[in-house]
């Protein structure tokens, strides 16, 4: 269900987007409709434009608001570098390459 919400929800943001000239504005926004982007074939009253702008930044707000709450928790949103998997078994000690009889490489910490 989230895949075919999320699917709808992309389709429907990227695939018609398109522009309304109303009393010298230009309003931009997206949402499925019949017509050309510059001819969409509708048109909107003065509240749902106000409703639409209302909502961006509601959703704009309340997503600013959450990624901010979870980084006061301890949410990093950067991901973090990954370790040798052979630290993941416990394993410290050198390597030893194939080719190279004279070096090595540590694995450990420290």
């Amino acid at each position: 269900m989230l895949l075919v919400l999320f699917a709808w929800y992309w389709s429907s943001v990227t695939l018609f987007p398109h522009t309304h000239n109303v009393d010298g504005y230009t309003y931009v926004h997206s949402h499925p409709f019949s017509g050309s982007s510059n001819n969409p074939g509708h048109s909107h009253t003065p509240q749902q434009f106000q409703l639409i702008a209302h909502l961006s930044l509601l959703v704009m707000t309340a997503a600013t608001l959450v990624a901010f709450v979870l980084r006061l928790l301890g949410v990093s949103f950067i991901f973090k570098p990954q370790h040798p998997s052979m630290l993941q078994f416990g394993f410290t000690g050198c390597v030893r390459l194939p080719l190279a009889d004279t070096h090595s490489i540590q694995i450990g910490k420290g």
